[in-house]
């Protein structure tokens, strides 16, 4: 909501100010002769641009089905007319000038986020490839259980899977906050995630400001390639990661979304289960030619509270990877679709002097077997 009205302060500002000075008279009357006399037409021009910009940036924000950003055209345009205007007088309008400096920086911006480069474009495109139709829904059954553990299977029946369809892909929609290094203060956060589980698929897309600066991360991971890119201000690409580390580490994030997001998958039969009392279990999970495994904490409400993993790599401050103890404690469950799915985790690298908690999500939309 600050964005919004910061923009309505701005272009008002703009606008006031510049006319102010554009007719520098108190006598309401003398203003349509000081406007004859510096281009009216192209006044009314700037005022019209600025005014319909406003109102796309009101409606982008506003709608669901949310057009193109289109509302930095009309800055973009409103801006040539002003020079027009001005065009004699520069010096009179130094303050101007600087808002308008202002608003081509937003409008860069906004000219990188259209382009199909940008990581909200990339994101929506591979959404669009990688969701497959669903051809059957298939019911869990009381049968698909019986080879699961004790613990496991008394989860599954807490989040009242028995009878219901299986997940077959779910979209997500996060906020909370992250720290890069463990004295780091942490930063705001809001991502949007889609994952397939039939292609294996996670697509994964954040959102956040760095020092005022706007920045995205995007993660892409199949089975068989995983990466992890951000950029600053859609511009400046700051982190390209690419190898098979990142694809060992991503399967464990896969896997981990499997067990709190769509835990009726966990009757597939790439996880083999070990028992390791009755409130925990070992999974070992394999995704093409990727192995890696997790244990699974319970409580005596049958509610999973902890999974934790040995094969994710930590990048330390000298850039090297280290295999690092990772876990998602979950702190809080909600209803959805009739089912009780978490709603609240963190997660958290055991390092060898501290617990490194770098990341608090809490989850404010979700859908299942989302159709194409």
């Amino acid at each position: 909501m600050f964005d919004f009205f910061l923009n309505l302060s701005l272009h008002i500002l703009f606008l006031s100010s510049a006319i102010y000075k554009l007719v520098p008279t108190k006598n309401f009357k003398d203003i349509k002769v000081h406007l004859t006399e510096r281009y009216i037409v192209i006044w009314m021009a700037t005022a019209i641009f600025f005014f319909v910009s406003f109102l796309f940036y009101f409606l982008e924000r506003k709608l669901k089905k949310r057009p193109k950003k289109l509302w930095w055209i009309f800055d973009f345009l409103g801006i040539v007319c002003f020079l027009m205007v001005i065009s004699k007088d520069y010096a009179k309008f130094k303050t101007e000038i600087l808002l308008l400096a202002f608003f081509l920086l937003v409008i860069i911006y906004s000219f990188f986020e259209m382009l199909p480069t940008s990581f909200i474009n990339q994101y929506r495109s591979q959404q669009k490839i990688k969701l497959e139709p669903i051809k059957k829904i298939m019911l869990v059954t009381e049968k698909d259980l019986e080879h699961l553990p004790l613990c496991v299977s008394r989860y599954l029946k807490y989040v009242n899977v028995v009878g219901k369809p299986k997940t077959e892909n779910f979209e997500v929609h996060f906020r909370g906050y992250m720290k890069f290094k463990p004295k780091a203060k942490p930063i705001n956060i809001k991502a949007e995630q889609t994952s397939v589980i039939s292609n294996s698929t996670r697509i994964f897309l954040i959102n956040s400001k760095l020092f005022g600066i706007p920045f995205k991360g995007l993660h892409l991971f199949t089975d068989s390639f995983a990466f992890m890119k951000i950029k600053l201000a859609s511009i400046l690409q700051v982190v390209n990661i690419q190898n098979e580390i990142m694809l060992q580490s991503e399967t464990v994030t896969f896997f981990n979304d499997m067990c709190l997001l769509a835990p009726s998958t966990l009757i597939n039969q790439n996880i083999k289960w070990e028992e390791i009392d009755q409130y925990s279990a070992k999974a070992t999970f394999t995704l093409n030619k990727v192995t890696i495994s997790a244990v699974l904490e319970f409580n005596k409400e049958d509610q999973l509270i902890n999974f934790v993993s040995k094969d994710r790599y930590y990048q330390t401050k000298e850039n090297d990877y280290k295999l690092v103890q990772w876990s998602t404690p979950i702190e809080k469950y909600h209803t959805v679709n009739d089912q009780n799915l978490t709603k609240k985790a963190s997660a958290i690298w055991s390092l060898p002097n501290e617990e490194f908690k770098y990341a608090d999500f809490e989850i404010i939309k979700f859908q299942s077997n989302v159709k194409k």
